[in-house]
């Protein structure tokens, strides 16, 4: 028996042992501090009803809010590493030093992440607005069994409007700019209602930015409707459509640094002078894609992708008289991306010229400027599986279970047309020609979870549960990997009186690799595939193993004034690593995915304060700390850190009404120096620092009447230059107006 298996059996019968031990002290409230819940009204409300209060909930407004994003950024426990404040799908997303790919975000219990295909998974915020959104629930950390092997950095759950008898319908508009008062705007509204048996819900919303980074305009059209039919013995089945489509302009480099395709040498003459002066200084980017080819890194004007996303859910919900319900529901993803680029003659001609006696063949006169030279669609999810979950009340136990079986798969690319010309690199033996590819062979995962919450007394409840998940990566030709693991969980929640309560979590995660860390690995191990890396030969790649500690206490002393004190700590070995820029066969570098071990903790200090009837005070501060203990690429740890955390992020917010009918907020926002790490062509590593920041934003709403309230904003008052990751400069000083009426 290993180590961590041996503090997890001694963890869990400490926790059991304190159970029957100690004494009941005051009535219990049925809470866990674990979680928190965010109600979201039309309009700022300060002060929640008794009920909200003791469950963790608050109660906050979403106006300047595009997107779930927008609203997460405030969260002193949560990153951000954007390039553009618009529609940036790449990882940009963190809690508590975990990024994407190990944190679930669920729209009514339904997970939205992207399979991603090769170039990598991620939670694309774009196509999450907030336009029927009611609540949002968010758990930190990994101690939640119902959630999957994906979730064990935390989950964000997603609440829409149910419809009722009584009609919900809210309608919002917001417009603002950074140059012009009209650089974006955001329309959206959501409607619910419940007719007999029948009940429907829609959101529906379409946003539009300029582009504040050159080349980078963002347009998104979004709609969600559903159905809900009530059966007779007290069923309901559930019908769910969620489309969206997305267009975004790639970045364009606008760095005179006289390198097409690659901006991370600051050193260069010209890094810091703009070309277009009409957009900051900021690096550029490529299409997504295994060494890219200049169709796809030497970006032209107008250079795009289009994307549509298409997900589908039928479930079925069946209540047992009151004491528990069953549901099941099977799921089914489609995306596509449909990426064009455009001829920048004199930027190719440059990449032609870089290295002196060894010209590509590429010829000016062959391509005219601005013609098309990429037209090409990635099938980039069509995953899809079904699952089963039920919960039972029998007496002081509420009994959880439930199963999942997903088939994560990727579909083919389609070259519709390449420049020969354009498409020319010495780098390929190919004379341009780009290859079309057929779908993936699906990842299957098997997830199966039961779990108790047992409520001992009017102080103590405990949950305690298991969950298994496998998975098996069985391709046509190549190595087939599997893998599968136990994730056994226990947390104790204590109300020693109304005013003091207390939580903590132990528990052991397995997460399995995705599809692109598959790909990844045996891009570096298995001949033919990639560049084969010689200190992976022989490796296999193993699903993550978390030991986690999740702990939380708060106090309230008055009406809506709290105090909240949380920790964490997680080892996790075999953590899946993903770099570029590796040492491998002869002089070539090359990439990979592979295991070594981080330990990441870290302590919140939360709380609000209510100064008068009309004047209240919140606020945040974290610390997180993070340490890699093995990687076999930097045994020295040159690279000792997760890329981008900051060690300090506080938050605070005030909200004062000097009439009944205007709020006037003020909220405040300082992020630490963040660390970040470059590999050279050699397979070293350096590393770099993000400057800390601190910005300020003010808002008043006043409301007209019960149904209509008028809003005027200013982010980044006071225009600070900042960066969420290396290269990309954050939006200034931008201000708007905003609109809002609800029945």
């Amino acid at each position: 028996m290993d180590l961590v298996n041996r503090r997890q059996i001694l963890a869990l019968c400490l926790t059991i042992v304190s159970c029957v031990i100690f004494p009941s002290l005051a009535k219990a409230q049925d809470s866990n501090l674990l979680r928190d819940t965010f109600i979201l009204e039309d309009i700022l409300v300060i002060g929640s009803p008794d009920d909200l209060h003791r469950t963790n909930a608050v109660v906050v407004e979403k106006s300047r809010s595009n997107n779930l994003a927008d609203f997460l950024v405030r969260d002193s426990e949560i990153s951000f590493t954007r390039r553009s404040n618009f529609g940036d799908s790449s990882d940009i997303l963190s809690i508590r030093g975990m990024n994407s790919q190990r944190i679930k975000v669920n729209v009514d219990d339904r997970d939205i992440s992207s399979n991603g295909v090769v170039g990598g998974n991620f939670l694309d915020f774009g196509t999450i607005p907030l336009d029927n959104v009611e609540s949002l629930e968010i758990i930190k950390g990994g101690s939640a069994i119902e959630y999957g092997n994906a979730a064990i950095g935390g989950v964000v759950n997603v609440r829409t409007s149910k419809p009722t008898e009584k009609a919900f319908l809210s309608l919002y508009g917001t417009f603002g700019g950074f140059e012009d008062l009209y650089d974006f705007y955001n329309i959206r509204g959501a409607y619910a209602q419940k007719f007999g048996p029948l009940g429907i819900s829609i959101g529906i919303s379409h946003q539009k930015n300029e582009a504040y980074l050159r080349n980078n305009p963002f347009e998104l059209f979004h709609v969600n409707p559903k159905i809900y039919l009530d059966t007779p013995w007290q069923g309901q089945l559930i019908l769910s459509y969620n489309y969206s489509r997305a267009k975004r302009g790639i970045i364009k480099s606008n760095r005179d640094d006289n390198d097409p395709t690659s901006d991370s040498d600051f050193t260069l003459p010209g890094w810091d002078r703009a070309i277009d002066p009409r957009y900051p200084v900021a690096s550029g980017e490529s299409f997504a894609g295994s060494t890219p080819t200049p169709s796809m890194s030497v970006i032209g004007d107008d250079a795009h992708w289009i994307k549509q996303r298409h997900l589908f859910d039928v479930g079925y919900k069946q209540e047992f008289g009151g004491i528990g319900f069953a549901e099941f529901t099977y799921y089914a993803n489609k995306e596509t991306r449909r990426e064009l680029n455009y001829a920048d003659i004199a930027l190719r001609t440059r990449l032609s010229q870089i290295s002196p006696g060894r010209p590509d063949g590429f010829n000016p006169a062959l391509t005219r400027q601005g013609a098309m030279v990429m037209d090409r669609e990635v099938t980039v999810d069509l995953s899809y599986g079904y699952k089963l979950k039920s919960e039972l009340t029998f007496g002081d136990h509420l009994i959880k279970f439930g199963g999942e079986h997903k088939l994560l798969r990727s579909g083919g690319t389609t070259i519709d047309f390449v420049d020969l010309n354009y498409n020319r690199d010495r780098r390929n033996s190919f004379t341009g020609v780009m290859n079309s590819s057929g779908a993936s062979e699906p990842i299957k995962i098997y997830s199966f979870y039961a779990g108790d919450s047992y409520r001992i007394n009017d102080t103590f409840t405990l949950d305690f549960g298991l969950r298994y998940d496998s998975f098996k990566d069985n391709p046509e030709s190549g190595i087939t990997y599997s893998g599968s693991g136990f994730s056994p969980k226990v947390a104790l929640a204590i109300n020693f009186n109304e005013n003091h309560r207390a939580s903590i979590a132990i528990y052991r995660n397995v997460r399995t690799p995705t599809s692109p860390e598959i790909f990844w690995f045996r891009e570096a191990t298995e001949p033919g595939v990639g560049t084969l890396l010689p200190l992976l030969s022989g490796a296999k790649l193993k699903p993550e193993k978390t030991l986690g500690i999740d702990a939380a206490y708060r106090y309230d002393f008055g009406f809506d004034n709290h105090v909240k004190l949380s920790a964490y700590y997680y080892d996790v070995k075999d953590f899946m690593l993903r770099k570029s820029g590796l040492p491998a066969v002869g002089t070539a570098t090359g990439r990979a995915s592979y295991n070594g071990d981080v330990k990441i903790h870290g302590l919140t200090l939360s709380g609000g304060y209510r100064f008068l009837d009309n004047l209240y005070a919140q606020g945040s501060i974290s610390y997180q700390g993070n340490k890699k203990t093995r990687d076999i690429f930097d045994p020295n740890l040159i690279v000792p850190k997760i890329d981008y955390l900051p060690k300090w992020k506080g938050s605070f917010g005030l909200s004062y009404s000097p009439i009944d009918k205007l709020t006037v907020e003020m909220d405040a926002l300082f992020v630490d120096d963040r660390p970040y790490f470059v590999a050279s062509a050699g397979g070293a590593a350096k590393e770099y620092t993000l400057d800390s920041y601190f910005t300020l934003g003010m808002s008043a709403t006043y409301k007209i009447n019960d149904h209509l309230a008028l809003e005027i904003y200013v982010d980044n008052l006071t225009g600070v230059s900042y960066q969420e990751t290396f290269g990309y400069p954050a939006m200034g000083f931008n201000a708007g107006m905003s609109l809002k009426w609800n029945l």
